[in-house]
């Protein structure tokens, strides 16, 4: 549990460093791209979750496509009860997260461009 929170913690201050310290200059209109990409890996997990249930490994949840012990996770299934499906609101949250990471970045760029008097 430890492990996981801390990844997550870690990737939220990647993306956040990675846009404050100019390295990436986010773009609103990025968004659309990575949600797709983000459905198009969840997709692509959720097949080899169901590939490796059938013959290999009964249990296998990678990318927790049949949902998980992790409290969000948890009242995602609640309201979806559906496999793969119960994440989608991760997908607004994760928009969300975005269009912060977004407003970081110019509130930066408008800092970098003020001159120093």
């Amino acid at each position: 549990m430890f492990g996981y929170y801390v990844t997550h913690a870690i990737l939220v201050v990647c993306g956040l460093s990675l846009a404050t310290l100019g390295f990436y200059r986010p773009d609103p209109k990025n968004i659309p791209r990575i949600l797709k990409t983000f459905g198009l890996l969840a997709v692509g997990a959720h097949l080899i979750n169901l590939l490796l249930r059938l013959t290999l490994c009964p249990e296998a949840n990678y990318f927790f496509t049949y949902g998980a012990e992790i409290g969000v996770l948890k009242l995602f299934w609640r309201i979806i009860p559906a496999p793969l499906l119960y994440g989608l609101p991760a997908l607004l949250i994760l928009a969300g997260y975005m269009y912060a990471v977004c407003a970081l970045s110019r509130l930066t760029q408008r800092a970098e461009e003020v001159p120093f008097s």
